[in-house]
């Protein structure tokens, strides 16, 4: 195999995001990393890794970089525009992350019940609290996620 080798390169996704999937985080991103060493423009794992980072809340300046090059090469996809936006939440960057995350959900993402959860979260930062609340009502609407009505729940 070479160090390029497609099939090598798949394994190591498959091993990343399983050993992610089964919360061994440390193990998944070494494996990430070798796939952007071998391939420093793969777009899926550029954001997939970016967003793992930005849930932990680990190494947020690295997930921004990498979730910038995705928007660089594919600035009206949705999901990675949520992931920047994600990032720059997790930074509480809260502006910027609402001009993404209203470019994503400008972008086909209204529909996405992540992403109107993503939304009611900025807002509910910015302080906002009645669009929060519509962001979590139509999150909700598409979801039936108990942690988004928990959030409503929980508004004053």
């Amino acid at each position: 195999m070479t160090s390029t080798d497609p099939q090598k390169i798949q394994f190591y996704i498959y091993l990343g995001e399983a050993l992610y999937n089964i919360d061994k985080s440390k193990e998944a991103f070494t494996y990430f990393d070798k796939i952007l060493e071998l391939e420093p423009d793969n777009i899926m794992i550029l954001n997939n890794y970016g967003y793992y980072l930005s849930e932990l809340e680990q190494d947020l300046d690295k997930a921004k970089q990498m979730s910038f090059k995705t928007i660089e090469a594919e600035p009206d996809n949705a999901t990675y525009l949520d992931t920047y936006a994600w990032i720059l939440y997790k930074m509480k960057d809260y502006e910027n992350a609402k001009y993404y995350i209203e470019k994503a959900l400008q972008n086909g993402g209204i529909t996405n019940s992540t992403l109107l959860d993503h939304y009611g979260d900025i807002l509910y930062k910015l302080g906002t609290i009645k669009e929060a609340k519509e962001a979590w009502n139509r999150a909700y609407e598409l979801s039936n996620d108990a942690k988004i009505l928990e959030k409503i729940n929980n508004l004053k």
